[in-house]
C-alpha cells in the first residue's frame, strides 16, 4: 500500500467522526429551524483532502455532501440578498 493511500485512509478516518456528527446535528435540528455545529466543515474538508491525495478520487465527492457546505452557501446567498434589498431602500 502506497504512502498516499495510507495518508488518505488516516484522513478519512479522522474526518469520519465530525462528518457523521454534522449530519446527525443537521437531521436532529432540522425540526427546530436552527443548526449549530462546533466543527462546521472539518469532516468534509478532511474527506476532500483524502480523496485528492488518494488514488480513489470519488472520495472527494463524499466530502462535498457535508451539510456545512450547503449551509455556508445559504448564508452567503442570503447575505447578498439582504445587502441588495437594503441597498434598494
Amino acid at each position: 500500500m502506497a504512502i498516499q493511500d495510507q495518508t488518505a485512509i488516516f484522513l478519512a478516518v479522522l474526518g469520519a467522526f465530525p462528518y457523521i456528527m454534522n449530519w446527525v446535528i443537521f437531521i436532529h435540528n432540522k425540526r427546530g429551524g436552527k443548526w449549530s455545529s462546533q466543527v462546521p466543515p472539518v469532516g468534509g474538508l478532511l474527506f476532500i483532502i483524502a480523496g485528492l491525495v488518494s488514488t480513489v478520487k470519488p472520495l472527494a465527492l463524499i466530502g462535498l455532501a457535508d451539510p456545512s457546505f450547503f449551509l455556508i452557501a445559504e448564508v452567503v446567498v442570503s447575505g447578498i440578498k439582504d445587502a441588495l434589498h437594503t441597498k434598494e431602500k
